[in-house]
């Protein structure tokens, strides 16, 4: 009866080390898992801070219409911001293997915006089409209404395809409009309904900003000046 006794109590001195030990494996697995989703964190932080101030810095080139073999530095929307924006409208295309769908889509988006700049001179825009490494003529098509169109026609030609929110990502750096509109290239909605898009973005402006507006000391807070915090992405 002692002998069972003592092996009743050798087991269980033996099994309380063993839950012991468990409980402290458990413990060591729940903190060794959180660190390494603290790690991940981290790490999932920083890279995409370090990948947005690349792509920010990176310097885009518009090709050259004259002469194709060569490029020209594009505008640092980053650099330029605490700037009064140079233009009203900078019209970002994303483009790969457009060249048959994009003439339609620019003569439409240029026979409304020169309309409506001769309307109202004080409009004035640009259109900047990216070129996400296509396999067809889609540069060829945009440089030959950059020559036709000086100085409203850009084109970023990409050394490798990324995919469309890259391109208009690029395509939005390199920006100098107070408003950026991004249009897709084949011509799917029609560009006159920029009109009722403005109209109500400005609503929504105003329903938004009117209690700031109301506290105002001043009118400027309320109009386009043209300040830092003006532009409309």
């Amino acid at each position: 009866m002692a002998y069972l006794s003592n092996d009743v109590l050798i087991f269980g001195v033996f099994f309380g080390v063993e839950v012991a030990s468990l409980s402290a494996c458990r413990t060591c697995f729940v903190l060794w898992n959180i660190l390494w989703c603290l790690i991940f964190a981290v790490s999932a932080v920083a890279s995409r801070r370090y990948l947005r101030q690349k792509c920010s810095d990176a310097k885009i080139f518009f090709v050259d219409p004259a002469d194709p073999g060569k490029t020209v530095p594009a505008p640092n929307l980053t650099a330029t911001m605490h700037l009064p924006p140079r233009l009203s409208l900078s019209v970002v295309i994303p483009a790969y293997n457009e060249e048959e769908r994009l003439p339609i889509m620019l003569e439409e988006t240029l026979s409304y915006l020169n309309q409506r700049s001769a309307e109202k001179p004080a409009f004035t825009f640009e259109c900047i089409v990216v070129d996400d490494h296509s396999s067809d003529r889609t540069s060829e098509v945009t440089l030959e209404y950059a020559r036709k169109y000086p100085g409203l026609i850009h084109l970023v030609r990409l050394p490798e395809n990324h995919g469309k929110g890259y391109a208009v990502k690029q395509g939005a750096f390199c920006s100098s409009g107070r408003c950026i509109l991004m249009a897709d290239a084949d011509g799917a909605t029609r560009f006159s309904d920029l009109a009722h898009l403005e109209r109500e973005m400005c609503a929504a402006a105003c329903a938004a900003g009117g209690s700031m507006v109301a506290k105002s000391n001043g009118p400027s807070s309320s109009s386009g000046s043209g300040r830092e915090g003006d532009r409309k992405r």
